[in-house]
């Protein structure tokens, strides 16, 4: 035979014909190319997406379908679909659309249909929209022997403000109706109840153990956890649910290797003058920074407790509102119009399944054991409360329930803390039949009120504690330059700053000081007169020396009052002048540094005695004086 042995050429198949010759031939997903011996692939994707209902991904010999983010690939390997969205198709009216917010964060507030009328509502956990099978763009198609009815949910172009995951949100949807097929239903009293009662334990987190950096409940929390010796700790124990406080407190800071202690607080209440309790709704105290002799600088704060129910937080329905039952009932069969009860043991095998967390309960069951019951169709005793939200899941149904704000009554029992609640039909239902005449699912959850432990690690830093006998530091007086134009020291024409006078003219300065010390003095020293503002300037002219007169026309009033007469300096000097004098501070139990003592000479009218002259000087200015 031809290909017996060799291909002639074939580049995969080679086929043996019975006129004694062959042809070639190509495997799925290739193509016999114009040579007729070689095979080209096919490009499954370039023909209407090959059915994929989003990305479609070409492959060699093959292809497959791809999912953008948020979306997963159904069991059909061509749909795209995602968790958390619901199609209700069961009214003989229209199609419900249910979208869980957990699940599609991304989504806008506003969603549309086709027709942009038919918009959304929604609440805190989820979105709804509806489209009756003739209404909001549904689009009608027969498909053999069903009706396609589809339609697709859109983001709103009307939507303001926020942020967009997407330029554009389309998210298609379709139900699927029998042409000829005849749905009848017996109709009958409906008397039996569903009830079920399952029960399960959890476990609190762990307390918080928080260093505060200051004595105030509301202080920012201490990072890092480093502590100097000396300093104050400002500690807050606190549990995450606030609806369960601590109780039978028990505090002790211990050694890295634990093998050092000192009790803190017990049975909550301090063992010693080092530990103070704060006032707080947790628990909160301050204790001095101290390491153990061993010398680590790494201890623990390590704290023991129980648990009591905080009544005050907590908002309970009327307990009798939970029916405490064993088993769950059928409802009525076609045959047995006395609705017979058929019992369903009530454990993990049974497709129910209660999972207790340290704030919420998440209760799991097979929808067959609920006969019809649409999971929409089910809420906590205290309905649409914040936190509550449900979902399928692996062809499960699902319910989040939190402990304490959907109704829920809590109890003490023996070493028990616990949280019941239960799930009921809902005022909105969206189930067109209901098959009981009430649905109470209650479920507890137990949580042990003793045995909690939490325990925070933090760093001292060491610090060397140093008393000294002397800390002084030093300071310089107020001392002022005031300047008058009159004998009597009323017609101030300065303080310090600028004036203008006339040459010649008398003028009469005062020295003052402030002090709250009424025995601190002040007496002249020496007085210039310079052209600039700087009392060391060579050129200057000096009027009083060591207190005493020293030029013509100045003349000591007092030890704290002068006079002298203007003058001004060449003109290349300029026309304005400065008043520059240093004064003696002195204690008036001890006026010798103030004493003045002028002696005559042949050059100056009077000198102070050289013992009066003190060892350091203030200085004090006032001008430029603009001479007329």
């Amino acid at each position: 035979m031809p290909c017996d042995g060799q291909n002639h050429n074939c580049s995969q198949i080679c086929n043996n014909l019975p006129t004694n010759s062959f042809n070639c031939s190509c495997n799925a997903g290739y193509t016999l190319a114009a040579d007729g011996v070689t095979c080209e692939d096919i490009d499954e994707c370039e023909a209407d997406n090959d059915g994929c209902s989003h990305s479609c991904i070409n492959t060699i010999g093959s292809f497959y379908c791809d999912c953008p983010r948020y979306l997963y690939l159904s069991d059909d390997n061509s749909t795209c679909t995602a968790d958390g969205f619901d199609v209700d198709c069961s009214s003989p009216f229209g199609m419900t659309i249910t979208l869980e917010r957990k699940r599609f964060f991304f989504l806008p507030d506003s969603l549309t249909l086709l027709n942009t009328s038919c918009t959304s509502v929604s609440n805190s956990t989820h979105i709804w929209l509806y489209s009756d099978y003739d209404t909001c763009g549904t689009v009608r198609k027969v498909d053999g022997s069903y009706i396609l009815y589809t339609n697709a949910v859109l983001d709103s172009k009307t939507s303001t403000g926020g942020i967009r995951f997407f330029e554009s949100i389309k998210i298609p949807f379709q139900c699927r109706l029998a042409i000829n097929s005849t749905l009848s239903q017996k109709l009958k009293p409906v008397a039996n109840r569903l009830l079920m009662r399952i029960e399960n334990t959890g476990y609190f987190q762990e307390s918080l153990i928080k260093l505060l950096s200051g004595d105030m409940d509301t202080s920012p929390e201490l990072s890092p956890r480093f502590v100097k010796q000396g300093d104050v700790i400002y500690a807050k124990l606190m549990m995450e649910i606030e609806e369960v406080r601590i109780d039978s407190t028990n505090c002790s800071v211990l050694s890295v290797n634990r093998l050092e202690s000192q009790k803190l607080i017990e049975n909550g209440i301090p063992v010693n003058f080092l530990t103070k309790l704060l006032p707080s709704s947790h628990v909160r105290f301050s204790y001095p920074v101290f390491t153990f002799t061993s010398g680590n600088k790494t201890l623990h704060l390590d704290c023991d407790f129980s648990i009591r129910p905080n009544q005050s937080l907590i908002n309970s329905v009327n307990s009798s509102e939970i029916v405490l039952e064993q088993e769950i009932t059928a409802p009525p069969s076609d045959d047995d119009v006395t609705g017979g009860v058929k019992p369903v043991i009530v454990d993990n095998s049974k497709g129910v399944l209660l999972k207790c967390g340290p704030k919420i309960m998440t209760l799991t069951i097979d929808p067959s054991l609920l006969y019809g019951i649409s999971i929409h169709d089910l809420q906590p005793l205290r309905q649409d409360c914040f936190g509550f939200s449900s979902w399928v899941e692996g062809g499960k149904y699902k319910y989040n329930i939190p402990l304490v704000d959907c109704g829920a009554d809590v109890k003490t029992n023996d070493s028990w803390i616990i949280f019941t609640n239960s799930l009921v039909y809902s005022n909105n239902m969206t189930s067109q039949v209901k098959y009981f005449s009430d649905v109470v699912l209650t479920h507890s959850c137990k949580y042990p009120s003793d045995g909690y432990n939490s325990t925070l690690t933090y760093s001292v830093k060491p610090n060397n504690y140093t008393f000294g006998a002397e800390n002084t530091q030093r300071a310089s007086f107020d001392v002022s330059l005031n300047v008058f134009s009159d004998a009597d020291f009323q017609n101030l024409i300065s303080n310090g700053g600028a004036a203008s006078i006339k040459e010649g003219q008398r003028l009469f300065g005062n020295i003052g000081i402030t002090s709250s010390d009424p025995n601190v003095k002040v007496a002249l020293d020496d007085c210039k007169v310079t052209p600039t503002n700087d009392p060391d300037d060579s050129n200057n002219h000096l009027v009083i020396e060591n207190g005493c007169q020293t030029a013509y026309g100045s003349t000591v009033l007092s030890s704290d009052r002068f006079s002298l007469l203007t003058r001004s300096f060449t003109k290349q000097a300029g026309d304005n002048v400065f008043l520059h004098c240093s004064v003696v501070v002195c204690d008036q139990s001890n006026m010798s540094r103030c004493t003045r003592s002028c002696q005559p000479n042949k050059n100056v009218i009077g000198k102070r005695t050289e013992a009066a002259v003190p060892t350091s000087r203030v200085v004090v200015s006032a001008g430029p004086f603009f001479i007329q």
